[in-house]
Order: C-alpha cells, then structure tokens, then sequence
C-alpha cells in the first residue's frame, strides 16, 4: 500500500482546485481541523446575497483510492459565521438552486493526485463545475422540472399536508383538556403548558383545578368539554331522531351510566390526551424530515 504523509496529501489536494475563480468562484478556505478538505462560494446571481457553498473533502483518512465527499447548498450569507442561514421549507423557492450532496461518486488517487469518476479521469475544476451544474439544475425552464415537481410535491405539499395535520390534533388537544403541547423536531425539545398560563418555560406542566363529577374526579377543562360534548350529541341525535337501542337501554340502568360516564371521562382526560401529543410529536417529525428529504437530481 503506498501512503502519503497527510501534510502532503493535504497541499496537493488542495491545489486542484486553485483555478476556481476563473469559473466565478470566491473565497477558498482549508478546514482548519486535520479533515482534508475546503469550502469554496459562489453567487447564483451577482445582485444577491444569496450564495451557493461548496464543500469538498476527502472521506477517508487512509489508502490509495481515497472517497470524496462533495456538498452544495444554497441560501443566505451568514457574514459572522462565514456559512449559511439554514432555510426552512417554508422560505425555499422552488426555483433556487437545490441542496446536494455525493459520497464517494468521486475518488481520488493520492498516488496521481488525480481524481476519477466512473473510471474516467476528472481534474479538481472538472467535478466543482459539474457538481455546481446539478445543483442549478432546478433553476432550468425545461431540464429542472422533474426536479422542481419533486420538491414541490416532498417539500412543500407532503410537508405542509404532515404539519396541518399536527396542527389539527395540537387544536383538538386544546379543546379536550386545555393544553398547549408542541414538539421542535430540530431540537427535540417539548413544550406544554395550560391555556391562560402567564409563564411559559422550556416545559411547563400545571394541574387545572379539579371537580367532581358522579363521584369521579377531573380537572374543570375536562369536565366541561366532556358536558359539551355530550350535549352536542343530545341535541344531534334529537334532531335527526336518532335513538341506538343499546344507548336506551344504557341509560335505563343508574349502574351502567356511572359505569360509562368514569369511563369516557377516564378516556377523554388521561387517555386522548396522551394519543395526541405523541401524534403531534410523530407528524412534527415526519414533516420536518420531508422538508429536508433529499431530492433525485
């Protein structure tokens, strides 16, 4: 196996890529960890704060053949970080240039520091342009519409579909028990608290006052969802003249109806509440994973 001092591997690496700015990239800067590698930008239009950053490095540490990594992305100059503002799904234009990223499509050989795609030499200049070229694809009238129709339909309807339907169990949680969960899926982090509460923390959990009802012991929220509902249905059923044989012959029993009421008030206090705050925390997750899903180029 023929080794290279890393130092070495690192100068001549580099230096592939040195004519870049004859193609309208700026501001080449090394890692300054021991990772073989550089960032590199370029502005899809000149009149804009909006840059492309180009990432490269290589993903082994050792042999002959050495993988390479290559990311592109797209989005606002962050001028303190000297990186990117992350977009969000909702702030993504269709039309943008589109995040990308390739493990080990590249190789490059240490021994003729030289790099190779699909068996075919390839200069460092060579896989910079061609990788640029598929991350504007999506900015092309014709050639980028299969992708833009792919985003469209991951990131902003499938995206947008999943978040509605964690915002109508996070409405639905209110109106059971009067509590305001919502999960973060970026910092996976929780945050509930009751509605009307003056301070709200990180995680807020408060206990409404509690009432009786039928000997059964439930916050006040519960009970008074749980009595308009039932009343909603009362008045439903009244009207449409709906009356179930087996609901009559519950209410003709005292025993029964004790039994139903501690048990639908069991469910729509302790039970429901729960279902729904882990169905909230599943639809944030999988909605956040679809705005960021990788797209077929």
């Amino acid at each position: 196996m023929i080794t290279v001092p890393k130092d070495d591997i690192k100068e001549k690496f580099i230096k592939n890529f040195q004519d870049l700015n004859k193609y309208g990239f700026y501001d080449l800067v090394h890692f300054r960890d021991k990772d073989v590698g550089f960032s590199i930008k370029k502005k899809f239009k000149a009149d804009e704060k909006m840059i492309s950053l180009i990432k490269v490095a290589l993903l082994d540490k050792e042999g002959l053949n050495r993988r390479v990594y290559i990311a592109a992305s797209y989005g606002e100059l962050n001028e303190r970080q000297d990186g990117l503002i992350i977009r969000t799904f909702e702030k993504t234009n269709l039309k943008d240039p589109i995040d990308i990223e390739a493990r080990g499509d590249y190789v490059y050989n240490t021994a003729e520091n030289t790099f190779y795609k699909d068996g075919q030499k390839k200069s460092g200049a060579e896989i910079v342009n061609e990788f640029y070229k598929t991350h504007i694809k999506s900015t092309k009238l014709v050639s980028g519409l299969g992708v833009r129709l792919r985003m469209w339909f991951w990131r902003t309807l499938v995206t947008k579909t999943l978040s509605n339907i964690s915002k109508f169990f996070y409405y639905l949680l209110l109106a059971i028990s009067g509590t305001r969960y919502s999960y973060d899926p970026f910092f996976e982090e929780e945050k509930t608290d009751e509605f009307g509460a003056r301070d709200k923390v990180k995680t807020i959990q408060t206990e409404g006052k509690k009432i009786e009802l039928i000997g059964y012991e439930a916050s006040r929220w519960s009970i008074l969802f749980y009595a308009f509902l039932h009343l909603f249905l009362y008045v439903l059923f009244m009207s449409i003249n709906f009356k179930p044989h087996l609901l009559v012959k519950l209410l003709e029993n005292n025993f029964l109806v004790a039994i139903y009421v501690v048990f639908s008030l069991w469910l729509i206090e302790a039970v429901i509440p729960e279902l729904l705050k882990m169905l909230i925390k599943i639809f944030s997750k999988k909605s956040f994973a679809c705005s960021f899903r990788k797209i077929k180029v």
